[in-house]
């Protein structure tokens, strides 16, 4: 995640130097930050999850009797797979394919 997180810095970075000296920008760089950005929110919510640390999930289950908490963690787990499987399938442009 770190080396994401170099890379996204390099961009912005080599970005910004750019639209100063040239007065132009390139537009795909933006793509890249965002894509970046989204891909280092997804794989740090997932690897807190799988920690066990997600405050938010935490609250909820610690709040439900205790048959329940097992349920409710692995509906979590599910639903963050969906999520995973439907950005996956759905979040690369057609021109990828």
């Amino acid at each position: 995640m770190a080396a994401l997180l170099a890379l996204l810095a390099l961009l912005t970075l080599g970005n910004a130097i750019v639209r100063y000296l040239a007065s132009y920008s390139f537009a795909f760089i933006e793509e890249v930050s965002v894509t970046l950005l989204l891909g280092l929110a997804l794989l740090g919510s997932t690897a807190t999850l799988m920690a066990g640390r997600h405050s938010l999930v935490a609250f909820f289950v610690a709040r439900l009797p205790a048959r329940w908490r097992p349920v409710c963690t692995w509906l979590a787990l599910a639903v963050t797979l969906l999520l995973f499987g439907l950005l996956a399938a759905f979040g690369v442009p057609p021109s990828f394919w």
